[in-house]
């Protein structure tokens, strides 16, 4: 299976070969358009020293019934994206967007139904009472996947 990634990961992985893809690509696979897109990954000195992350982008896959727009790790920031279904990080700690940002990034993009994901990770954990108290005072629709839980979209 061909996979898609940056240069920086490329480059932090040399033993995986990767299709070197880049902001503002377009990929057309099988009649699935997929748009590489600006992210912003959140900064925190705890990652000087090579955890910084300079190359980041998200993707959002298009098969003409659905849009899905998968964020990678990102803060959030302006754009005009829009899709009906999000999967994005709520782990906050500077790296990556609170629910709060969620929520409010979810309703600008238009998204129906929020992925939330990355929350596996035990440094920066995601405060789930915080997340589903925010995601329910802006009435966002959600689901959180168990492990190697599988959802058709």
């Amino acid at each position: 299976m061909p996979v898609y990634s940056t240069e920086e990961v490329q480059n932090t992985y040399p033993e995986i070969k990767f299709n070197i893809v880049k902001e503002k690509d377009v990929l057309e696979i099988d009649n699935i358009k997929i748009e590489v897109v600006k992210a912003i990954h959140g900064y925190n000195p705890n990652l000087k020293n090579g955890g910084q992350v300079f190359e980041n982008v998200g993707y959002i896959i298009d098969d003409k019934q659905h849009r899905l727009y998968i964020t990678s790790d990102t803060i959030c920031f302006y754009n005009d994206y829009k899709a009906d279904i999000i999967a994005l990080p709520v782990t906050a700690h500077s790296l990556t967007m609170s629910s709060y940002e969620a929520a409010l990034y979810t309703k600008e993009v238009e998204a129906k139904l929020v992925l939330p994901t990355h929350m596996d990770n035990e440094k920066y954990p995601t405060d789930i009472n915080y997340m589903k108290e925010n995601f329910a005072k802006f009435n966002v629709n959600y689901k959180v996947l168990d492990i190697e839980e599988t959802i058709e979209i």
